[in-house]
């Protein structure tokens, strides 16, 4: 699977509520390094970057109550993140 469609399928998982903590962190870690070298790749590490933020924002209840929306904007902001990464991606390949 390339990361275009680990990304996609990643969004899906929590979209649906259907990912533990620590499988989707390790995913976003995971997805970190796929590409490595010019500027979409940058790019597509920063949108990948700010996931990994934003989901370690989520899964802390303390921190995402922060937020106007709580961890539900929260999730947002995420699956924004990973949905803009998975376009890179997929521009990429």
């Amino acid at each position: 699977m390339n990361p275009q469609e680990r990304l996609t399928l990643l969004g899906t998982r929590i979209r649906k509520y259907d990912i533990g903590e620590d499988e989707l962190l390790r995913e976003l870690g995971n997805l970190q390094p796929a590409f490595d070298g010019g500027e979409r790749e940058a790019n597509y590490r920063e949108k990948v970057g700010a996931a990994v933020e934003w989901g370690k924002i989520y899964l802390n209840p303390v921190k995402s109550e922060k937020y106007d929306g709580g961890r539900e904007q929260v999730r947002g902001f995420l699956l924004q993140d990973l949905a803009s990464a998975a376009k890179i991606a997929g521009d990429i390949t």
